[in-house]
């Protein structure tokens, strides 16, 4: 059922719904996360990075996302370059250090999910993840057209000048894919997975952290789990989350995972610049402050 909370392109946030998708898989015995993606993807180039290490980005795969794709986006972004351009750019680069973002990886995780399961990601999404939690709202972006009954997104990455990306921008840039979504379903997915409620065993999996050796706002020991931004060490409890952001949009959700989990949503209709995670910690820490002790 269709509401009017406006909705957003929502970057990359889409990879905790990846994340998600593997280990309600694993839960279930259909697959390892410890398996080498080469299992279902004929891809030499690669040094067999596995499952998990994809997932929390310790697996070695350059990103694609530089200064010559953020250009290639700005001079055609109605043209995106299809996976073995994102691919072959990335791949390209120089090794990675031993914990670097890369949205390369998430593509090929997504390509994964279009082997393994029948209707691939989109398939996967609606049937586990958005019409089990009532998720109306969410669908994945694969068309120019999809952009049309969102908020407005006001771009500096596209064109020579500040604009709307409604129209003008096509979201398979995003090799991983974006998810569409509203403050309400997104409240509605975080606040599941950080109860423990869509996940059994893997659940660990998820938490299990490496620390990114990166400062982040709010954060003690920013870490990275299973498509989690995450900190072990936040002072109120176990924190979990993740940003997103490209052009027009910027996206971020925080959860203090506990019986009852407390979660915050940050949605703009702006240029994704890490603002939104920031504000999203900031609204978490004054919601337990004003919570019930």
């Amino acid at each position: 059922m269709s509401t009017d909370e406006p909705r957003y392109l929502i970057y990359s946030l889409t990879k905790t719904f990846i994340a998600v998708l593997f280990c309600r898989l694993a839960d279930r015995g259909e697959l390892s996360l410890d398996s080498p993606v080469t299992a279902w993807l004929d891809e030499p180039r690669l040094q067999e990075p596995t499952l998990r290490e994809l997932l929390n980005h310790t697996a070695g795969v350059p990103d694609y996302a530089d200064s010559g794709y953020a250009e290639a986006v700005r001079r055609r972004p109605l043209e995106p370059w299809p996976d073995e351009k994102l691919l072959l750019h990335a791949l390209r680069q120089d090794p990675p250090p031993p914990w670097m973002y890369s949205n390369t990886g998430y593509l090929l995780l997504r390509r994964v999910l279009d082997t393994l399961v029948p209707g691939g990601f989109a398939s996967a999404l609606e049937r586990e993840l958005t019409v089990p939690l009532g998720m109306t709202e969410t669908t994945l972006a694969l068309d120019p057209g999809d952009l049309d009954e969102l908020a407005p997104g006001l771009s500096s990455q596209i064109g020579a000048a500040t604009q709307d990306v409604r129209g003008r921008y096509h979201p398979c840039w995003v090799g991983h894919r974006t998810a569409i979504s509203t403050a309400a379903d997104l409240r509605r997915f975080w606040t599941a997975l950080a109860a423990g409620e869509l996940l059994g065993r893997s659940f660990h999996d998820l938490l299990s952290t490496v620390e990114v050796g990166v400062e982040a706002y709010g954060l003690v020991r920013p870490s990275y789990g299973l498509g989690v931004m995450a900190d072990p060490d936040w002072p109120h409890g176990v924190l979990i989350g993740h940003g997103g952001g490209g052009p027009g949009y910027g996206a971020a959700v925080f959860a203090l995972v506990q019986p009852v989990p407390l979660v915050s949503v940050v949605l703009k209709g702006e240029d994704g610049d890490g603002s939104a995670e920031a504000e999203a910690v900031a609204a978490l820490e004054t919601q337990v402050r004003e919570s019930p002790a």
